[in-house]
């Protein structure tokens, strides 16, 4: 064997591995849905605050109850979109929003002080709000929905995974 059939065959098997990766990840995301099957209403107690400087976000987090324990859960996205001034359909001029797709828009000028006071607004301390969970492990839940990024982890390994499986096959026959 040459080296350029080795090196096709190792770049063309990692892109294959890769792929066989990603099902995972989409696998992932039905499971996780498919477990925490269980609701029930919670209360609004704190706010989660994630500060990185692109990735500022707040999340409500609530306390629940299953079989007389009590549980916390908060408000996952997949992840922070950031403009210059956001407009959404009954959100106004508002300092973030969560679009129907789980992503927390912001302004990028806003500060998180004022995030902190808009959450206030849309989820006040005391609120009743839904929280989904997995009836078997009860720690596993999320407010409002499961919000997995697994898919979209699984869309670039497979991306990844083909292109390198392609890659392999050009140079192979180019070669």
């Amino acid at each position: 064997m040459t080296a350029l059939i080795i090196s096709c065959a190792i770049v063309g098997g990692v892109g294959i591995l890769i792929i066989l990766v990603s099902v995972l990840f989409f696998t992932h995301s039905v499971r996780l849905k498919k477990k925490c099957s269980a609701q029930t209403m919670g209360t609004v107690i704190d706010y989660r605050c994630s500060r990185h400087t692109a990735e500022s976000s707040i999340a409500p987090i609530a306390e629940f109850q299953v079989d007389g324990q009590t549980y916390t859960a908060y408000r996952h996205y997949k992840g922070v979109v950031s403009s210059k001034k956001i407009t959404s359909a009954g959100e106004g001029d508002a300092g973030f929003y969560i679009s129907d797709s789980d992503w927390f828009h912001k302004y990028s000028s806003g500060s998180f002080a004022y995030f902190s006071i808009m959450a206030k607004e849309k989820w006040p301390i005391g609120m009743e709000i839904p929280v989904v969970y997995n009836p078997e492990k009860p720690k596993q839940a999320y407010v409002e929905k499961v919000v997995s990024v697994s898919n979209m982890v699984g869309i670039i390994l497979v991306s990844v995974g083909a292109g390198l499986t392609v890659l392999a096959g050009l140079i192979f026959l180019i070669g």
